[in-house]
């Protein structure tokens, strides 16, 4: 191998995942080595000794491949930061499309938890528990916190279409559905395990909030069911 392939063939590995920068540099660099041998021949060196100086005069592949991958490097910042500030508000609408659902939902099940207990306290009027308040007041506390998760959450919901309808907001990401399925089944764990009692530890006293928790992951659940089916039936008809 000649030193002229030699050194082009070091080029090219730096120039490796450089795309069409480095094709076009490494043409280049071909397309002048070349002429500069042709030059040294025709004043009469010798093929090997012309194909030396040409190197040499060119200088080491490094300092031709480092700033055209430097380069590269930073154009792909560029658009990766592009591309995330285009994504940006869709993200942010997702966002406040999956608080809004979560707070109506979290209601939803304050509501069946706080109707749950007025049916056993109907039942059997003896407080559920010892350590636990008077039935009647948990009942009224998560009526109360019913109404307003209910409230917020409907709210930011209706904020939300308006914002899209009226001043085009942008929408919320098509990966939405699957990705407030995720989120609901890691809130259903978490009020499993009971962590970290985010709302029901504020709302009413220790050991009364069990069951609670177990309505709340239940919704999130069985929320998270038909929004993750959604979301495979809409990757389905994205598909070919």
């Amino acid at each position: 191998m000649n030193t002229v392939d030699a050194y082009l063939d070091e080029m090219f590995n730096g120039l490796a995942d450089t795309g069409s920068n480095g094709r076009r540099t490494l043409a280049e660099t071909e397309d002048h080595l070349r002429a500069a041998v042709a030059d040294g021949i025709a004043r009469g060196l010798p093929e090997e000794r012309a194909e030396r100086e040409a190197v040499a005069r060119f200088g080491p592949p490094g300092a031709v491949t480092g700033p055209v991958r430097r380069a590269e490097q930073s154009a792909r910042l560029v658009a990766a930061g592009t591309r995330l500030r285009g994504q940006l508000p869709n993200a942010l609408s997702g966002a406040w499309l999956l608080a809004g659902l979560w707070l109506v939902l979290l209601g939803a099940s304050y509501g069946v938890g706080g109707l749950g207990l007025a049916v056993v306290h109907r039942a059997h009027p003896r407080p559920p528990c010892v350590s636990c308040s008077d039935a009647g007041q948990i009942v009224h506390e998560r009526g109360v916190a019913a109404g307003v998760f209910l409230a917020l959450g409907l709210l930011l919901l209706a904020v939300r279409w308006l914002a899209v309808r009226q001043t085009r907001f942008a929408p919320a990401p098509r990966s939405w559905p699957m990705v407030a399925a995720a989120a609901f089944v890691l809130i259903a764990a978490a009020n499993v395990i009971g962590w970290p009692e985010l709302a029901d530890g504020l709302l009413a006293e220790r050991g009364s909030g069990v069951e609670q928790d177990f309505v709340t992951a239940g919704v999130a659940l069985g929320s998270a069911i038909p929004l993750a089916v959604w979301g495979l039936v809409r990757r389905r008809r994205r598909q070919p």
